[in-house]
């Protein structure tokens, strides 16, 4: 099935890249159109949606969310690299375009919870005493150099490390 990696919805994985240097790209399994219709206000449609996440990066802001999303049916037997990631380099050079947000964006289970573009927020204009915790640190389009800030690797296939990677 052929579909466009960015703007509609990748019900499995996708690999890129020319071989020895591929990437895999996460299906988007909880975040059916259907489901997601429901989610967005008018004027704002999936396809929208799709590509507005598709261009960020995303990190879990607490390691508890890390482990629901490995735990999860889709994903607990498959191997996982985790990198943690030195939040405050990240921000001390990518600060103008870091956005957090309150709720996981790309899941519409197990309730379609409202959402909008403006569910993201720059870090100046992340309220000082939010409502709700920082569920999702996202960087515009990509880290580049992505290893600087790395200060560990592990892989895991659900809650079992299997092994830490050297840096």
């Amino acid at each position: 099935m052929l579909f466009n990696l960015e703007s509609e919805h990748r019900p499995e994985r996708a690999i890129v890249g020319p071989p020895g240097d591929q990437v895999v790209l996460r299906d988007q399994k909880p975040m059916a159109p259907g489901r997601l219709t429901t989610a967005l206000p008018d004027g704002i449609t999936p396809s929208q949606w799709y590509q507005r996440l598709n261009g960020r990066v995303f990190l879990w802001a607490e390691e508890a969310r890390l482990h629901r999303l490995l735990n999860a049916r889709h994903y607990r037997d498959d191997e996982h690299d985790v990198l943690t990631i030195d939040t405050a380099l990240l921000v001390a050079a990518y600060a103008s375009k870091i956005w957090l947000c309150h709720l996981n964006s790309g899941n519409t289970w197990p309730m379609p919870s409202k959402r909008d573009f403006n569910v993201f927020k720059r870090v100046a204009d992340y309220p000082e005493r939010p409502k709700k915790v920082v569920v999702e640190v996202v960087v515009d389009y990509a880290i580049r150099h992505v290893a600087n800030f790395v200060i560990d690797v592990r892989r895991m296939r659900g809650a079992e490390m299997l092994e830490r990677m050297p840096l």
